[in-house]
């Protein structure tokens, strides 16, 4: 009876190792699998940010650059070594510098992707317009914001177009309004959408009633 119980309680023993050996290769084997699959998701973000023509860059909670891709080579002639462990905003124009802190804010409190210009410096000292699109990375636990990804694009050729229609807004609305004759723009339908002073003073009319 005795030998009967040692015997019982050992196969008991060794189907809970067996049970536990299973529980433990399981446990190995869906960490392996996790492993790979991480290692996979971060093969495939460093191809495409390696060979995106913007750049792809990851910053701590005080802009301090993580990451940046080889396109910061092209876009603003540091290599990406060189702003790993920069702070972003040593390379902001001073004019940018607000706006940029309080996009960085925003996108740290939401969980939205935010849209916000500024002004680089190159290294050769020249400025480059960028527009980012930025968002939080969250810890899975707390839920806090730990970095923030972006994605920033050269935009300076369309600032300056952007300029140029400005100036010569600029200078079209100088020569409108200063013309001795009387001038007004008109739209398709017949609609009066503009006009001049000497076109208020011929007519008797304030600009207000015949636009």
């Amino acid at each position: 009876r005795h030998t009967y119980a040692v015997e019982e309680r050992v196969t008991q023993r060794t189907e809970q190792l067996t049970k536990a050996n299973s529980m433990l290769a399981d446990n190995i084997e869906a960490r392996e699998q996790a492993y790979l699959a991480l290692k996979e998701s971060e093969t495939r973000y460093r191809l495409l940010a390696e060979n995106s023509t913007d750049i792809i860059a990851r910053y701590d909670l005080e802009g301090e650059f993580l990451y940046a891709s080889t396109a910061t080579r092209k876009l603003i002639g540091y290599d990406p070594a060189e702003v790993v462990g920069k702070p972003l905003y040593s390379l902001l124009h001073n004019d940018d510098l607000e706006t940029a802190r309080q996009a960085s804010s925003t996108i740290i409190q939401s969980n939205r992707v935010q849209t916000t210009t500024f002004r680089l410096k190159h290294k050769d000292g020249r400025y480059v317009w960028f527009e980012a699109s930025c968002l939080a990375v969250n810890d899975p636990e707390s839920g806090n914001c730990v970095e923030i990804q972006s994605i920033m694009r050269d935009i300076t050729e369309r600032k300056q177009t952007e300029q140029v229609l400005l100036e010569n807004e600029d200078r079209f609305r100088g020569a409108f309004e200063d013309a001795a004759i009387g001038m007004a723009l008109i739209a398709v339908q017949g609609q009066i959408l503009r006009v001049n002073h000497s076109l208020c003073d011929i007519s008797g009319y304030p600009r207000e009633e015949l636009t």
